[in-house]
């Protein structure tokens, strides 16, 4: 059967048992009885799946659980879809996912309390962009999706005795691995990807002197995204004073050094002038490290049997001084609601039978407000170089899933030396409050 919610979906199957006593409260008191999609989570349906639990959890096999823990975070009023066996006999194998995927968009909008005939004008847009930029991908490139979850996802091997750090090649007892290692930063507002690859000694080297470039690079969309670290929505510190959030009231709060050089509202009745607050010089950050940030969130995700592809990039993840130039980066706000958002990531792994012309390797990191998608570079197959114009562009081209939406901005960060970021804003007076 597949279970699927706006932020989960599972696929699961029992053997030796008849799955359709598992529908009973999903299902019409009518003779014959109907299932209703897509459901409506209600106090009844949850009474009816906890006496199921009761009666079912201890003769059943271990996944029972995994099946009955799953309703246990869809909030009532949320809808969602399950699917018995007998509706997805037909549907291939390969194609389930996107079957699930296309419910999950449903779902989504159908969960925002968008209209119904809205939905179908959207979901009819985005079957056509499937068909039409999806389709040539996936006869290129092997396509994983990390979307967002309820539980936590820990990627490699379970048992640290047998564990291989990807980055140093490390085991034990050489190295530890006692430490929790997101595979994307928790300050990126990450809760559910971990990283099992990763020895505590790498983990530190990231934690000090690569991800905090990341932050700094996109430090202002971490702060307007409300986007919880552990110690939850992080300052932004700048010379001439700061900005903060203050969770209780859900505002913004800045704070300036003196009087400032901008000008005051007019308090007279008349049109307001617009204040220019500068903040000045904010915390610098090196944008080749930032990158590399970005390469070392993908290839935690990257299946252990495709490691030995990205020799050369894990070399220069590591080595501080190598300073090659790299492939500009694409970055776009997201249009998907931006308070506190967990991150997801979608891979492209190129297939054998494909060009050599275009990257082995492709990320798109949705994240804090904004989507990047990026190449993972120094790929020990990929014969051309990416830091090219011409060898850019054609890769762009290729992926018309993104090139063909208008608002992408492109930056280069090959530079291997600090930059300094500033801050001026502008605001202007609400005329309804004059």
């Amino acid at each position: 059967m597949l279970i699927c919610t706006m932020g989960r979906i599972i696929d699961i199957a029992f053997e030796n048992f008849n799955e359709n006593v598992l529908f009973r409260p999903f299902i019409t008191k009518e003779v014959p009885p109907k299932l209703i999609l897509p459901l409506q989570m209600t106090k009844e349906i949850m009474d009816k799946i906890h006496a199921q639990k009761q009666e079912y959890i201890n003769h059943l096999p271990p996944r029972i659980h995994r099946y009955f823990s799953f309703f246990d975070n869809i909030r009532e009023g949320e809808w969602f879809y399950i699917f018995p066996e007998e509706l997805l006999h037909c549907i291939k194998e390969d194609n389930r996912g996107k079957f699930a995927d296309w419910h999950q968009v449903y779902l989504r909008y159908k969960n925002m309390g968008v209209e119904e005939e809205k939905i179908s004008e959207y979901m009819k847009e985005f079957g056509e962009r499937l068909n039409m930029y999806l389709a040539p991908l996936e006869n290129l490139y092997e396509i994983e999706c990390y979307t967002s979850r309820q539980d936590k996802l820990y990627l490699g091997e379970k048992d640290k005795s047998k564990r291989v750090c990807r980055f140093c090649g490390s085991t034990k007892p050489k190295v530890t691995f006692k430490d929790a290692a997101h595979a994307i930063p928790l300050a990126l507002g990450n809760h559910i990807f971990f990283n099992n690859y990763e020895c505590d000694s790498c983990n530190h080297f990231f934690g000090e002197e690569i991800e905090p470039h990341l932050r700094q690079w996109i430090a202002t969309m971490i702060f307007f995204s409300r986007t919880r670290g552990r110690s939850g929505v992080p300052d932004l510190i700048f010379e001439n004073g700061m900005m903060k959030y203050d969770n209780d009231k859900n505002l913004f709060i800045i704070v300036q050094k003196g009087n400032g050089t901008g000008k005051d509202p007019k308090t007279d009745g008349q049109e307001a002038e617009i204040p220019l607050i500068q903040l000045g010089d904010g915390t610098p950050y090196i944008p080749s490290k930032a990158y590399k940030a970005l390469v070392k969130i993908a290839l935690s995700f990257i299946p252990d049997e495709k490691m030995k592809m990205f020799e050369n990039t894990v070399s220069w993840i590591m080595n501080k001084e190598d300073n090659r130039d790299l492939p500009k980066i694409a970055y776009m706000l997201s249009a998907k609601p931006v308070m506190n958002p967990q991150p997801e990531i979608t891979l492209f792994l190129r297939k054998e039978d494909s060009p050599s012309d275009i990257p082995y390797a492709v990320a798109s990191l949705s994240m804090c407000g904004m989507d990047i998608v990026y190449i993972i570079p120094f790929c020990i197959s990929d014969g051309t170089n990416f830091a090219l114009p011409c060898a850019y562009e054609k890769y762009w081209s290729t992926f018309a899933l993104y090139s063909a939406v208008p608002g992408w901005n492109f930056e280069n960060l090959s530079c291997n030396t600090a930059v300094t970021p500033r801050l001026n804003l502008h605001f202007q007076q609400n005329k309804n409050s004059l």
